[in-house]
C-alpha cells in the first residue's frame, strides 16, 4: 500500500495506537520518527525493535525518534517540541472496542471510540500549521465501525474531508464495504480488506481507509483493483 503511495526512501512517518510497530515493519523505507501507544508491552517492543525513544530518556537527542504515550496531548506544536519534521505519512488504528462486534458497541461514546475524532483534530491541526505540504494518512478498524448505531464512521470520513457536518447515507443503513468521499481539505477511499488474501494465514477482515492531503497520492489507485479478466 504504500509503495501505490509514491512515497520515497526517506519520508516521514508518525503513527498512533502504534501497537507493537506493524507500520514500521511494513514500510522500513519510510523515517518513522513519531510513535503513539498507551499500554506497557507495545512501548516496550517500540523502544526495543524499532529505537524509539521517551522524551525523558538520557538518551534521546532533539530530533531523534520519540515514543509518547497519550495522543490526546498531541498538537502541531509537538513535532516542533521534540525536534522532528512534519510527517508525510500518518498510520493509526485507533482502539476497535468501541466499534466491534464482540463489545458493548457503545460508539462514540466509548472514551477509545471517541479517539477516531481526537485523531481527526491531529491531522486537521498539522494541515493547519503546512497548508501547502500534502501528506498521506491510514486509518484502519474493524468492519462492526461500518455499523456504529451513531454513524461513527460518517463522522470520521465527513471530519477528514473538512465537511462541516457527519455524512449521512440517504437510507440510513449501514456504510458498503467500499468507496470514496471528498471535501474541501482531502479526499479519500476506504475498502475491506482481509489478511488472508495478503499472505496471513488468518482470516482478518479491517476496513482501511487512504485520505490525501494536498494531492500526495490517488487514494482510489491505492486501494481499489482495475477491472480486468
Amino acid at each position: 500500500m504504500t509503495k501505490m503511495m509514491r512515497l520515497p526512501p526517506g519520508a516521514t512517518g508518525a503513527t498512533f495506537c502504534s501497537g507493537v510497530g506493524t507500520p514500521e515493519l511494513a514500510a522500513p523505507w519510510i523515517d518513522w520518527r513519531l510513535a503513539c501507544e498507551i499500554a506497557p508491552f507495545p512501548r516496550a517492543v517500540l523502544k526495543q525493535r524499532f529505537g524509539f525513544l521517551c522524551p525523558d530518556d538520557p538518551d534521546r537527542n532533539q530530533g531523534d525518534r520519540v515514543l509518547l504515550s497519550d495522543m490526546a496531548d498531541i498538537t502541531a506544536e509537538t513535532w516542533r517540541e521534540h525536534g522532528l519534521p512534519l510527517p508525510d505519512l500518518i498510520v493509526a488504528g485507533t482502539p476497535c472496542q468501541a466499534f466491534s462486534v464482540a463489545g458493548a458497541r457503545r460508539g462514540l461514546a466509548d472514551a477509545r471510540g471517541n479517539l477516531t475524532m481526537k485523531f481527526v483534530e491531529i491531522v486537521h491541526d498539522l494541515q493547519d500549521a503546512a497548508p501547502s505540504r500534502p501528506f498521506l494518512v491510514v486509518w484502519e478498524n474493524v468492519p462492526g465501525v461500518l455499523s456504529s448505531h451513531d454513524n461513527a464512521f460518517g463522522c470520521l470520513l465527513g471530519g477528514l474531508v473538512g465537511h462541516d457536518a457527519p455524512i449521512i447515507l440517504p437510507d440510513g443503513g449501514s456504510w458498503p464495504g467500499f468507496g470514496m468521499v471528498a471535501g474541501p481539505r482531502a479526499r479519500l477511499a476506504w475498502r475491506i480488506l482481509d489478511a488472508q488474501h495478503f499472505g496471513v494465514p488468518q482470516r482478518r477482515r479491517r476496513v482501511f481507509v487512504v485520505a490525501d492531503f494536498g494531492g500526495r497520492a490517488d487514494p482510489a489507485a491505492v486501494l481499489f483493483e482495475r477491472a480486468g479478466l
